[in-house]
C-alpha cells in the first residue's frame, strides 16, 4: 500500500476497529470524511503514514484505543479536535509525528496511559492542559519532545511511572511542582534535559527507582527531591552551595544502604561538615565522602556529636576522645 496516494469514500459504517488501517501507506496524502461512528479502535490507523498532511473530522467518540494513531505520520502539521472523551490509551499516539507544532484541547479524561505520547515529536513547542487526572502511566511521555519549552500543571497524581518523561527534552528549561506523590519508578526523568535549570522539590516519597534521573542534566542548578529514600545521582549538575543545602534539607531517611552522589556541582567545596552531618544522620552514603584540612573539636566540649570516620557517621555517642572533623 506504500504507493497509494488517496482513497475512495468506503463504506465504513458498520467498521469497529479501524486498527492499521493505513498502516505503512507513506504515500497517502488524505482521506475521505470515512464513517467511523462505531470505532473502537483506531490504534496504528495512520503509523507511518509519512506524507498525510491532514486528517478529516472523524467520528471517534467511540474509541478507546489510540495507542500509535498517529505515530510517524510525520508530514502532520496539526490535527482536527477529534472526540477522544473515551479513550483509555493514547501510548505513542503522536509518537515521531515530526512535523506536529500543536494540538487542539483534546478530552483525554479517561485516559490511563499516557507513555511516550508525544516521543520525537520534535516540532511540538507546547501542548494544551489535557486532563490526565486518571493516567497512572506517563513513562516517556515527552521523551525527545526537543522543541518543547514547558508543560502546563498536569494532573498527575494517580501516576506510577515517571520514567523516560522528559528524558532529551533538550528545550526544556523548566517544570510545574507536578503531583508524583503515588510515583514508584523515576528512572531517566530527566535524562538529557540539557537546558533544564531547575525543578520544584517533586515529592518522590514513594519512589523506588531513580537510576540515570538526572544524568546529563548539565545546566541543573537546583533539583531537590522530597522524601527520597533510594539512590540518586546528582553527578555534574551545576548546582552551587544553596541549591546542594535544598537537596540535603529534603531528602528523606535512607531505605538501607543508599547512596547519595554529589560529584561535580560547583557548590560541593562549600558544604560544611554540618550539612555532611546532617545527611549521614539519615543514613546516607554521600559521594564524594567529606574531606576537609581536618580542623579537629574536641566532643567533650559538645553536648552532642557525631564521629565522623572515612567520610561516614556510624552514629552518635561515642567516646569523648572521638574527633568532630569540619570545614
Amino acid at each position: 500500500a506504500t504507493s497509494i496516494t488517496e482513497i475512495p469514500l468506503f463504506d465504513t459504517g458498520a467498521g469497529t476497529t479501524f486498527t492499521n488501517m493505513f498502516q505503512g501507506a507513506s504515500s497517502l496524502i488524505t482521506i475521505p470524511l470515512l464513517d467511523t461512528s462505531l470505532g473502537e479502535s483506531f490504534g496504528f490507523m495512520f503509523y507511518g503514514a509519512s506524507f498525510l498532511t491532514s486528517v478529516p473530522l472523524l467520528d471517534t467518540g467511540a474509541g478507546t484505543n489510540f495507542d500509535y494513531m498517529f505515530s510517524g505520520a510525520s508530514s502532520l502539521t496539526e490535527i482536527p479536535l477529534l472526540d477522544t472523551s473515551s479513550g483509555l490509551s493514547f501510548n505513542r499516539m503522536f509518537a515521531e509525528a515530526t512535523s506536529l507544532v500543536t494540538i487542539p484541547l483534546l478530552n483525554t479524561s479517561s485516559g490511563t496511559n499516557f507513555s511516550l505520547m508525544f516521543e520525537g515529536a520534535t516540532s511540538l513547542t507546547t501542548i494544551p492542559l489535557l486532563d490526565t487526572s486518571a493516567g497512572n502511566n506517563f513513562a516517556g511521555m515527552f521523551r525527545i519532545a526537543s522543541s518543547l519549552t514547558t508543560i502546563p500543571l498536569l494532573d498527575t497524581s494517580s501516576g506510577t511511572e515517571f520514567n523516560l518523561m522528559f528524558q532529551a527534552a533538550s528545550s526544556l528549561t523548566t517544570i510545574p511542582l507536578l503531583d508524583t506523590s503515588s510515583g514508584i519508578n523515576f528512572s531517566g526523568m530527566f535524562w538529557g534535559a540539557g537546558s533544564l535549570i531547575a525543578i520544584p522539590p517533586l515529592d518522590v516519597s514513594s519512589g523506588t527507582t531513580f537510576t540515570n534521573i538526572f544524568l546529563s542534566t548539565n545546566s541543573l542548578t537546583s533539583g531537590a527531591l522530597s522524601g527520597l529514600q533510594y539512590s540518586v545521582s546528582y553527578n555534574e549538575s551545576n548546582m552551587e552551595v544553596a541549591a546542594l543545602r535544598d537537596v540535603i534539607t529534603n531528602i528523606g531517611t535512607a531505605s538501607g544502604a543508599q547512596t547519595l552522589t554529589l560529584t561535580g556541582n560547583p557548590g560541593l567545596g562549600d558544604l560544611s561538615f554540618s550539612d555532611y552531618a546532617t545527611v549521614l544522620a539519615k543514613g546516607w552514603t554521600v559521594v564524594p565522602a567529606f574531606t576537609s584540612s581536618c580542623i579537629e573539636l574536641q566532643a567533650s566540649h559538645l553536648s552532642s556529636f557525631y564521629y565522623l570516620q572515612n567520610g561516614n557517621l556510624p552514629g552518635a555517642g561515642a567516646a569523648s576522645s572521638a574527633k568532630y572533623y569540619y570545614d
